[in-house]
C-alpha cells in the first residue's frame, strides 16, 4: 500500500512511518510538494494520512483536487479530535465508507490493520503529548466556577471599596493615583524606583523625593480614615498597600 503523509510535523509522521514498514510510506511536509508529486503519478496513493491542524489552514483543498482530477484517494486525520464510532480506526474506517474520500473499488476492510497500527503509534502517551490536538484536557474543578466568581467579585468589591475611601475621603487625584498603583501590585511590593517608572509610563514624571512625599500625604489621609483599615507599610523591597 501507498501511503502519502502530509502534515505540518514530518518528524512525528516518520515515527508512524517506521511501524509501517512493509508499506511505501511518503512523507510531506505541507500540501505544495505532495499535490506536486500527486499531479504527476500515474496510480495515485492508496491513502493519505493528514494533520487536523491544517484543515481550513491551507488556501489548497485536497478535495477539491479529486474533484478536478476525478479521482477519490481514502484519506483520515491521524489526530482529529472528533472521534465518534469508538476507536480511531474504527472511526477512520466509517469515514473510508462513508466520507468524501470513499473510493467504491476498494473495501475498507483492507486498511484496518494500517489503521490499527497508526492508532497504537499515536496513543502512546510519550508520543502523544507531541502531536496537537491529542492531549486531554485536564478535568474542571467541581469548585471552579464557584471560585472564579468569587474571586472576580472580591477583586470588585475591593476595588469598589478603594472608589468610596477615594470619595469620602476627599483624596487629591495625584495621590489616589499613587494609592491605585500600589493597589493594582497586590502582593508585591514596589520600589521607589518602581513606581517612578510608572508614573513616567503615564507620562507623570517624578522625583523620588516627591514620591516620598506623596507616600507620607496618603498615608495621613489613611489614617484620618481608620474605618477604611487601609496601610502603607514598607518592606525592603519596597511599599505594599494592606488592608488591616
Amino acid at each position: 500500500m501507498v501511503i502519502f503523509f502530509i502534515t505540518f510535523q514530518p518528524e512525528i509522521c516518520h515515527i508512524i512511518a517506521d511501524h509501517l514498514k512493509d508499506h511505501s510510506c511518503w512523507v510531506f511536509d505541507g500540501f505544495d510538494n505532495a499535490i506536486g508529486v500527486m499531479q504527476n503519478l500515474i496510480n495515485l496513493p492508496d491513502l493519505l494520512v493528514l494533520d487536523y491542524t491544517m484543515h481550513n489552514h491551507e488556501i489548497f483543498d485536497i478535495n477539491e483536487f479529486m474533484d478536478l482530477v476525478k479521482r477519490r484517494i481514502p484519506k483520515i486525520y491521524y489526530n482529529d479530535p472528533c472521534i465518534v464510532a469508538g476507536t480511531r480506526a474504527v472511526h477512520w474506517k466509517f469515514l473510508i465508507e462513508n466520507g468524501h474520500g470513499f473510493k467504491r473499488d476498494i473495501d475498507p476492510d483492507i486498511y484496518m490493520d494500517v489503521f490499527k497500527r497508526i492508532e497504537e503509534v499515536i496513543v502512546d502517551p510519550d508520543i502523544s503529548q507531541y502531536i496537537p490536538l491529542m492531549q486531554k484536557p485536564r478535568p474542571l474543578p467541581k469548585d471552579f466556577y464557584v471560585t472564579k466568581m468569587y474571586k472576580e467579585a472580591s477583586m470588585k468589591d475591593a476595588f469598589n471599596r478603594l472608589i468610596s475611601f477615594k470619595i469620602e475621603a476627599k483624596v487629591p487625584e495625584n495621590l489616589f493615583f499613587l494609592m491605585e498603583l500600589l493597589y493594582r501590585s497586590q502582593d508585591t511590593p514596589l520600589s521607589l524606583e518602581e513606581l517612578q517608572k510608572q508614573y513616567e509610563e503615564d507620562s507623570r514624571p517624578i522625583k523620588i523625593s516627591s514620591l516620598k512625599c506623596q507616600i507620607s500625604k496618603l498615608r495621613r489621609y489613611i489614617e484620618d480614615n481608620p474605618d477604611f483599615k487601609y496601610a502603607i507599610v514598607k518592606r525592603k523591597q519596597g511599599y505594599l498597600l494592606l488592608t488591616i
